[in-house]
């Protein structure tokens, strides 16, 4: 994969488009929305994730 830019990053994401952004497993960010690490909302029982969302979790992840 290769790197992206903000605007490259889709404005709402799956969970699957969030694992490869990550470069995570699926359980793996499963557990991330289930514990809310990362801001989220369902769909039809389907996690979703702004844009915004998953830059503010990388920001306070690499600041932390």
């Amino acid at each position: 994969m290769k790197n992206m830019n903000y605007n490259e990053i889709p404005c709402i994401m799956t969970r699957k488009e969030m694992c490869e952004i990550l470069r995570i497993s699926k359980p793996t960010a499963l557990k991330m929305l289930r514990d809310r690490e990362i801001e989220s909302f369902t769909i039809g029982g389907n996690y979703r994730v702004t844009r915004e969302a998953l830059c503010d979790y990388i920001k306070n992840s690499v600041y932390a």
